[in-house]
């Protein structure tokens, strides 16, 4: 089971790299949670159960903290400027 949630988490990797709008990487963190506990739990549907709750709620609690912290801009549009934003040196 432990490769199966290993290619789960390198398939999100890459549709959040292609799409980039901050969604997959939720459900990363939660399958990389998976993963961790397909070493000690070897019951399936509580291992999918725990990736979707932890996936959903990460979803939803950072996404509303961030639109109250930004508006109503696009989220994945204000990440990807800050982060390419150019310091100036000395």
């Amino acid at each position: 089971m432990v490769y199966i949630w290993l290619c789960i988490v390198l398939l999100l990797i890459v549709v959040e790299m292609i799409t980039s709008n901050l969604i997959a990487f939720y459900f990363i963190l939660s399958g990389l949670v998976a993963l961790i506990l397909s070493l000690f739990i070897d019951i399936y549907y509580l291992q999918v159960l725990i990736f979707l709750i932890l996936g959903l709620f990460l979803l939803v609690k950072t996404r509303i903290k961030l639109q109250e912290k930004i508006g109503d801009k696009n989220i994945a549009k204000v990440i990807k400027d800050k982060i390419s934003k150019k310091g100036k040196t000395k």
